[in-house]
């Protein structure tokens, strides 16, 4: 596993053969990247999940689909039916977006995958869905592509926190990145768009975005090595509940020299 960081965030690459995903979500308010490490210390790499928090609703809930080992996990449109009008939305903006999964565990680059809408937990063992899309079948992701980026950006700003996860098939490798807004306004100011064609470049052919802005957070090898400004305060209501950790813990190399991706 390599791992690096730059001017504005910080990234980890490994192998996808040497990995298992298993997707964790947090059934109270409070939980945080440091909790998730404590939790997990056998982990490669933790990244933060996607989340919904509607209002007056404690805990806090995840927006999508959790499934983990095959069992969905209690997500907030895990309710009763009939659905209410709130939960039928948020299921329609779930449905719509894209998921990120693995079919089996310890099964190599081929067991990942990224797809629109909600799979079934019979064929992908473990997934989020509800996310973004960032890069599709090797081709940059626009508004047009996909609308839900103009309001991940707030309508068009790149300086937003980002968290991605995206596969190369080809070269057999996971690539994540994390960058929060103070890191970002600190200086090295490259626009989304930029980050898609350097990882295009990198050879990245498929890449979502889970929750981005202050609930931004990477940990490598039982280190956090990036968390925005939730991870700091566990009191916070809207604390982040969910996240994709990626076991066993690997051996690690960092990197001397920045990617760029920034």
């Amino acid at each position: 596993m390599m791992v690096g960081r730059d001017g504005a965030g910080a990234w980890a690459a490994l192998d996808a053969s040497a990995v298992s995903l298993r997707v964790v979500e947090y059934t109270s308010a409070g939980k945080t990247i440091h909790d998730a490490v404590g939790d997990f210390p056998d982990s490669a790499v933790i990244l933060n999940g996607a989340l919904f928090n509607p209002s007056g609703v404690p805990p806090p809930k995840t927006i999508g689909v959790l499934v983990d080992g095959g069992a969905r996990l209690s997500t907030s449109i895990d309710v009763p039916q009939p659905l209410d009008a709130r939960r039928t939305d948020i299921l329609r903006v779930v449905t719509s977006r894209f998921h990120f999964g693995q079919t089996r565990p310890a099964g190599g680059m081929a067991s990942y995958r990224v797809g629109g809408g909600v799979p079934d937990p019979a064929t992908v063992r473990a997934f989020v869905a509800g996310l973004v899309s960032f890069i599709l079948g090797g081709h940059a992701q626009t508004e047009s592509d996909d609308q839900d980026l103009a309001t991940y950006f707030g309508a068009g700003s790149s300086a937003n926190g980002i968290g991605i996860v995206g596969i190369s098939r080809a070269q057999g490798f996971l690539f994540f990145y994390a960058r929060t807004p103070s890191l970002w306004s600190l200086g090295l100011r490259k626009s989304h768009e930029e980050i898609q064609r350097e990882l295009v470049a990198m050879g990245i052919e498929d890449a979502v975005l889970v929750d981005g802005g202050s609930s931004v957070a990477l940990a490598t090898n039982g280190r956090v090595a990036l968390a925005a400004s939730r991870h700091s305060n566990p009191s916070l209501q809207n604390t982040i509940t969910s996240y994709l950790v990626f076991t066993p813990r690997l051996r690690m190399a960092e990197a001397e020299e920045a990617t760029g991706v920034a």
